[in-house]
């Protein structure tokens, strides 16, 4: 039974956050910004796409659900953990299911794809070529687009879709035949650059492999440009369920529910609810880890160089060591790669420094205040149900979630960038003046026709270097509402 209780809580989980968000409406945003179009062509790069990868042959999904394999893996763990109580019976139907569901995704020993037929839907033209309304929902980043080819003209609009197992040189390489294209058709010599989540990663990528001529600006949205915490620890073996993690994601799930679904979040984690299921998930991990990785990460994810463009510097030379120490003469085309891969990741500061120094406008955009998949030890940050916000805002100083900075603390800071609730020191980020926070807002939040919208591409749009104090009407600390309607944050 605790096998069971932990498989269905993970499987809920990762339902949870992969269900789509759907667009809002436009809100009372007259009084918002509209830019104006200046002729630079607009590139929208989103972020991964696990289930975006298609079989190139039939143009069928590669990783689909499919109800018989659910339901063959729930009496599999019938059988394994409640009759037999077989706990290796169970753990190899949970990895046989994964196989089964995600094995299309997998890549070979030398970092290429396993099944040469699975690659991603390219879009390698303007968005004119396009049917918008058939290939593009109005959320997130696919509300992107749509804002992008209502701002520009869909004939000087892109979108850059790509194969996220590909390491950041290729995905570089890709990108810039994106750029000059989309030039050549606008007889421009720059391209607006706007990329969310791993996008935020391969347009650094891009900057780093191909320079800053070709780039006016660049807005980052919920950006793993300096990776992210849950891949460094997950490529490092370092997987723990955290209790308070967990009462975080589950009360952001629940917000806005009622007052009912509040009081029992809160009875949850105040009879131990969690810890008791943190501690049953944790001793199964210690258990299993070893097999989980030998048997399918090592062999299929860990060999995706796009991913690990996602493990922060701090964390690579020890998650290669964790995956490969001891299988070096089986993975030498990879470990090559990887070698170029952390030299781009460690580059990251010095690429956006030059950036910046060559007059490209720079801007950052962080969402938080958001529960984190509360499968490592860093899921106790602030985030945005993704990604940590640490990390998205180019290292701003955050007190955990649920908590705020101490006294202590406040008492060295600057007020001026110190948030109204004090969960944020803004000074210690990188680019404190053009980096802005959106409080209660999910990953990559940019749906069609909100005032969330609005901001964004107004920060894409400038004429100028964005700043706080070009944009008085987006202060540095913002709150949205579930139609993602903005207000400058106060404290109540």
């Amino acid at each position: 039974m605790k096998k069971i209780i932990s498989l269905l809580l993970t499987l809920v989980m990762v339902f949870t956050l992969a269900v789509p968000a759907f667009a809002a409406e436009r809100v009372n945003s007259d009084n918002y910004y509209k830019p104006d179009y200046d002729g630079y062509p607009i590139i929208v790069v989103r972020g991964i796409n696990f289930g975006g990868l298609i079989n190139e042959k039939d143009g069928s999904l590669a990783m689909q659900f499919k109800a018989e394999d659910i339901f063959s893996l729930l009496s599999n763990m019938l059988k394994g953990a409640v009759i037999d109580k077989n706990e290796d019976f169970f753990i190899d139907s949970v990895i046989d299911f994964v196989w089964g569901l995600m094995g299309n995704l997998a890549s070979d020993k030398d970092g290429t794809s396993l099944n040469e037929d699975i690659t991603a839907e390219y879009f390698t033209k303007s968005l004119a070529n396009y049917n918008l309304a058939d290939k593009f929902d109005y959320a997130t980043e696919n509300g992107m687009a749509h804002t992008a080819a209502e701002i520009a003209g869909d004939e000087h609009a892109y979108f850059f879709n790509y194969d996220w197992r590909l390491s950041p040189e290729e995905l570089a390489a890709q990108l810039s035949e994106l750029v000059e294209t989309a030039k050549k058709d606008a007889g421009k010599d720059k391209v607006k650059i706007v990329c969310a989540s791993m996008g935020g990663m391969v347009a650094t990528a891009y900057l780093y492999y191909y320079g800053n001529d070709s780039v006016d600006s660049c807005t980052y949205l919920c950006a793993a440009h300096n990776g992210t915490y849950v891949a460094g620890s997950a490529l490092s073996g370092n997987i723990e369920i955290m209790p308070e993690a967990m009462n975080n994601i589950f009360s952001s799930l629940a917000s806005g529910n009622g007052a009912v679904v509040d009081f029992l979040m809160k009875a949850l984690d105040k009879i131990g609810v969690y810890k008791l299921l943190a501690f049953l998930l944790n001793k199964f991990i210690d258990n299993n880890i070893e097999k989980v990785y030998d048997e399918f990460l090592r062999g299929a994810f860990a060999t995706s160089v796009g991913l690990w463009a996602l493990c922060p510097d701090e964390y690579f030379d020890s998650a290669v060591d964790y995956m490969f120490s001891g299988y070096e003469e089986e993975y030498p085309v990879l470990l090559e790669k990887l070698e170029e891969c952390e030299r781009f990741v460690k580059s990251t500061e010095k690429t956006l420094a030059k950036a910046e120094k060559d007059g490209v406008k720079l801007a950052f955009i962080t969402n938080y205040n958001m529960g984190l998949v509360p499968v490592y030890p860093e899921s106790v940050l602030q985030g945005d149900m993704v990604l940590e916000a640490e990390l998205t805002s180019n290292f701003a100083t955050f007190a955990n979630q649920g908590e705020t900075l101490s006294e202590d603390y406040l008492k060295n800071a600057d007020s001026r960038y110190v948030s109204p609730e004090k969960d944020i020191d803004a000074s210690t980020a990188l680019y404190k003046d053009c980096t802005w926070f959106v409080k209660n807002a999910n990953h990559v939040a940019c749906d069609y026709g909100t005032q969330y919208s609005d901001f964004v591409f107004s920060l894409l749009m400038a004429e100028k270097q964005p700043s706080l104090a070009a944009f008085p009407q987006y202060p540095q600390f913002m709150v949205a509402d579930k139609e993602l309607n903005l207000q400058p944050l106060a404290v109540n």
